[in-house]
């Protein structure tokens, strides 16, 4: 299920998705409130969480960043996300459980 919302210069983005594989169910979900701060420039906010025992992965996710998109077929994204491992069984090592935070950018071109 997948739906978006526009009022404005206010976005509202969510998705949610469940599947099975190998016998495992898995299941996920985000909602992402975005305003647009100019003509170019849209600030996001993010929650997602992952919940696969197929991966050995249950986390949630927040993030926040900002799409700057200067012609209609270039955009660059910067974001800032923390992830937070889920208490789950399928996770064994407390490896898979630690906090963990950073930076990601990306660039995307339309054609």
């Amino acid at each position: 299920v997948e739906g978006q919302l526009e009022i404005g210069r206010f976005l509202l983005n969510g998705e949610y998705a469940r599947g099975q594989a190998d016998e495992m169910t898995r299941s996920g979900f985000y909602v992402q409130p975005a305003v647009q701060l100019h003509p170019d420039w849209l600030a996001f906010y993010r929650l997602e969480q992952l919940e696969s025992p197929r991966i050995q992965r249950a986390e949630r996710r927040h993030l926040a960043g900002v799409n700057f998109r200067p012609f209609a077929q270039v955009a660059f994204k910067a974001e800032y996300y923390r992830s937070i491992p889920l208490s789950r069984s399928f996770m064994r090592s407390e490896e898979e459980r630690k906090r963990y935070n950073g930076f990601a950018t990306a660039a995307v071109f339309f054609f």
